[in-house]
């Protein structure tokens, strides 16, 4: 069988859109592969499109077991590996091709495209591509992001493909109520001052890069991501502003945060799973321990 003779798509939920041919994506990186041949599939996948706007924390992973009961939490097993930058801008316009409402701003910046595979402690796995961009309006924190649901073996058939390396974790998820001191409103509760969010709790596990596996199990590491519905909890949370007393114990390390920010680039997730633990990331993890024992003394 050639190239053609295999064409696996996943089709958007809109009925005329055309579909998003996953070997033509292969292609875009590495001209004439082919996928493994077996009959064609014809699958529906999720499609989302979404406003990603988040704020970032440290903590070392020590001082958060002693705050947080983490066997208590609901929990996932995540696997994810990055493409090139060159394959993430073919899928960014394959996407184009099959959704009228992403609009492909010439001067956004794709960040990021990745492959991630997920086991929740129910036992669930799920599978998805995702890919995200920075539109030149945008506030530091924030991106644009589009994820599409795979089935495992469309999840097999792109995997060789994304070289940049894998960096495997396990997230919990805490839900903590909210009170945002400034009086803003998460929800529209008779209270009208409090609310919820979820801080997801990240803890890495290992890395593979370059072929080679490494544990990250001894570094004393944890990363708490806040996905907030808003601008206003956005500057609540960056002013400090709320009542959340586990952020408060954190080192804010968002992308707005001028005297840290320059620290959580060696610590992204991206950039573990190409460049491992290295001397960056090791500096990176040191500067913020002794911030955060600081702040603690003081």
């Amino acid at each position: 069988m050639g190239v053609e003779s295999k064409i696996e798509r996943i089709r958007l939920p809109k009925g005329e859109a055309p579909p998003f041919s996953l070997e033509a994506l292969n292609a875009l990186e590495h001209p004439g592969a082919s996928l493994a041949q077996s009959d064609s599939l014809e699958q529906h996948a999720d499609f989302e499109h979404e406003l990603e706007r988040e704020r970032h924390y440290f903590l070392p992973r020590t001082v958060l077991e002693n705050l947080v009961p983490l066997e208590q939490l609901r929990s996932t097993f995540i696997s994810q590996s990055y493409f090139p930058k060159t394959f993430a801008k073919g899928a960014w316009a394959m996407v184009a091709m099959t959704h009228s409402d992403v609009a492909l701003d010439g001067t956004a910046e794709i960040t990021q495209a990745r492959l991630r595979s997920s086991i929740s402690s129910e036992g669930v796995t799920s599978y998805e591509f995702t890919l995200k961009y920075k539109e030149t309006d945008a506030g530091p924190s924030e991106r644009q992001e589009l994820t599409i649901s795979l089935t495992q073996e469309m999840y097999n058939e792109l995997l060789p493909f994304a070289t940049n390396g894998t960096v495997e974790k396990k997230r919990y998820f805490l839900e903590v109520p909210v009170g945002v001191l400034s009086g803003f409103s998460l929800g529209t509760n008779s209270a009208g001052l409090r609310g919820s969010v979820t801080l997801e709790i990240d803890l890495p596990l290992s890395c593979e890069t370059d072929g080679n596996t490494y544990s990250l199990r001894p570094f004393d590491v944890a990363l708490i991501d806040v996905e907030c519905p808003s601008e206003a909890l956005m500057d609540a949370l960056r002013d400090g502003e709320h009542d959340v007393a586990l952020l408060h114990s954190c080192i804010d390390i968002s992308s707005d945060c001028a005297s840290t920010h320059h620290l959580r680039k060696p610590l992204s997730w991206k950039e573990i799973a190409k460049s491992g633990f290295k001397k960056k990331a090791q500096k990176s993890v040191q500067a913020l321990a002794d911030l955060h024992r600081r702040r603690v003394a003081a």
